[in-house]
């Protein structure tokens, strides 16, 4: 919540979704850890980057990881969770 500036109320939503969707599994007095069948995944990455849309410097980087995504058949996703209006983000 601390590093990124988020709100309990939006960490627990976060939380209830993937542990519904199956991508985590919640256990007493440790937190949430990647279910089983989430690793099992392939296909896509995920990459949230602070600044990541408003540093000059990531959008070179984030084209070239984009583009060898792409050529090993994973698609990526980007987001930046440090306060970027919604019309500012790409995905």
């Amino acid at each position: 919540m601390m590093r990124f500036k988020a709100s309990r109320g939006l960490i627990r939503n976060v939380m209830r979704e993937l542990t519904f969707a199956g991508f985590v599994n919640a256990r007493p007095r440790s937190g949430y850890v990647v279910s089983a069948g989430a690793r099992n995944l392939g296909g896509c990455i995920g990459l949230i980057v602070p600044g990541v849309f408003h540093e000059e410097i990531f959008s070179p980087i984030c084209q070239e990881i984009s583009r060898i995504a792409h050529e090993e058949g994973y698609v990526l996703l980007f987001d930046d969770i440090s306060g970027a209006d919604e019309g500012e983000r790409r995905v």
